[in-house]
């Protein structure tokens, strides 16, 4: 398929999930598909959704797993409780239906004033809660 708009949504018929994708390739003997730039939005109960691009995916049982590979980049907009945030890392898998993703590579964390290098990280998108796994190193530069 190309140039795909597609919208996933819960059983309460709110949005959970959009992708958005030049090319997408299915593949109905391990029902996999395999994405080309995807622009991926994840739905939360909050104002602000996450936003994950790559240069590609694989998506396995329809979105039940997707893996993000080269290039990842992971952004949250600024909301009431939480700064912007964006993340780096070279792959990442999220389960959209569980709202989770974690990463084993190493990853680059950046809020407003702060920047942190570390291996590894989970995500929770509804909490919004981010856990960097190990090696964590961090500098606080404020703007003066």
């Amino acid at each position: 398929m190309q140039d795909v708009v597609a919208t996933f949504y819960n059983k309460d018929g709110t949005p959970s999930l959009k992708l958005v994708t030049p090319k997408m390739i299915h593949y109905p003997e391990n029902n996999m598909m395999h994405i080309v730039t995807p622009r991926v939005t994840v739905f939360r109960n909050s104002p602000q959704p996450w936003y994950i691009d790559s240069d590609y995916a694989n998506a396995k049982n329809g979105i039940d797993e997707i893996l993000f590979w080269s290039n990842v980049h992971i952004h949250h907009p600024s909301d009431i409780e939480n700064p912007a945030t964006s993340l780096h890392t070279a792959s990442l898998t999220i389960f959209p239906t569980q709202k989770i993703a974690s990463t084993n590579d190493p990853v680059t964390f950046i809020q407003p004033d702060t920047t942190v290098h570390a291996i590894g990280m989970q995500a929770n998108f509804d909490l919004g809660t981010i856990k960097l796994l190990s090696q964590a190193k961090g500098e606080y530069a404020p703007k003066s």
